[in-house]
């Protein structure tokens, strides 16, 4: 910390040495992230301040990792709080562009996306799906700034009745920021992310494929063989399962958020089904810890927070157990938040736990 200071003291240390400054105070926003501390917040908006200072065309493949990295951050900063990430919306164009070719060949290089599908390995999904996340994050902090009171309250940071994730607006007016046409192509993208696939859309790899193993007989850290509990075995696609569920996820967000559909509805458990559907591999004695299961944390919460029955809230208990040797501490949160919005004990959020961002 000493060492980074030292180096804004003087505007051409930070332009020479801009790629191990970024990746400090990215790292440092990370271990604030991972430890729960709500200094994340400031650290990501000195990211921001920083990939200002760059101009256009001149990142280098150091840069465009770094990039990635903090849309990972900035993405569920934005999606997850209360007071959304650290962008503006002339932020957004700066980083959420899924056309800049220079970062897209960057991380093919360096083995950080595939080459063929574009699957980001950092972030979990088709690049593309940059498309949605840009203009969800837009609308939200639309919704932010004209409902401020509403979500934060008349004279505090945080209203401690709201839990961020289960908050919908309040009945809007002529005013209201938002416009049906623009959620609609939301919506229209998300459909298209839904209906690409990897190798299977549905997780579940056919025993036809030549994807599948017995076919392929390649081992393959994003595909895993399961015997469930009725003598099935079946082998999992990890990039299409991380893929839907998070564009399941911006789904959701649109539907409750956007367009205030209410949670008991027909329509979000819906949807809350279709996310769990992806880890009915869960009802096995020996199921699989992939590392990969960390794409879909996020929708596993915000599915089990907006769940109605037992049967879908046992399978979320089931996931989170099964992963919580991975970042322990958050896992733990997320389960103690779950059974509190089950048992309707959440009416009074803690002000802190607001600010704990979950990816």
């Amino acid at each position: 910390l000493n060492l980074l200071g030292e180096q804004f003291h003087n505007e051409s240390n930070v332009l020479n040495k801009i790629e191990p400054i970024i990746l400090t105070v990215i790292l440092l926003a990370w271990d604030c992230i991972y430890t729960m501390n709500s200094q994340w917040r400031s650290h990501l908006k000195g990211v921001t301040d920083l990939f200002k200072k760059i101009n256009k065309g001149d990142s280098s493949k150091v840069l465009n990792v770094a990039k990635c990295w903090f849309k990972v951050m900035e993405t569920f900063a934005s999606i997850s709080t209360v007071l959304g990430g650290s962008f503006s919306d002339e932020d957004l164009e700066l980083i959420f562009d899924p056309y800049d070719y220079q970062y897209v060949d960057s991380l093919k290089f360096l083995n950080v996306m595939t080459p063929l599908n574009e699957f980001n390995l950092l972030r979990g999904h088709k690049e593309d799906l940059d498309i949605v996340i840009k203009e969800v994050i837009r609308s939200l902090n639309s919704i932010r700034a004209s409902q401020k009171e509403d979500i934060a309250g008349k004279d505090r940071l945080y209203n401690k009745n709201v839990d961020y994730l289960l908050w919908s607006p309040t009945q809007r007016d002529d005013k209201d920021p938002l416009s049906y046409f623009n959620t609609q192509n939301i919506l229209v993208e998300i459909n298209k992310q839904l209906d690409y696939e990897f190798i299977s859309k549905t997780g579940v790899i056919p025993k036809e494929s030549q994807s599948h193993p017995d076919n392929s007989h390649i081992d393959d850290n994003a595909i895993d063989i399961v015997i469930l509990r009725n003598g099935e075995r079946i082998a999992l696609s990890w990039y299409d399962i991380s893929h839907q569920t998070q564009a399941l996820s911006f789904l959701l967000i649109v539907l409750l958020k956007l367009l205030g559909i209410p949670r008991e509805s027909i329509t979000i458990q819906q949807v809350v089904k279709r996310i769990m559907s992806f880890f009915s591999f869960l009802d096995s004695d020996n199921p699989p810890r992939n590392a990969r299961t960390c794409y879909s944390n996020f929708a596993v919460l915000l599915a089990g927070l907006n769940s109605m029955d037992e049967r879908t809230r046992d399978l979320v208990r089931k996931y989170f157990k099964l992963n919580r040797d991975i970042s322990r501490r958050l896992t733990e949160h997320n389960l103690v938040r779950l059974e509190k919005v089950w048992s309707g004990a959440n009416e009074d959020c803690e002000p802190d736990d607001q600010d704990i961002l979950t990816w």
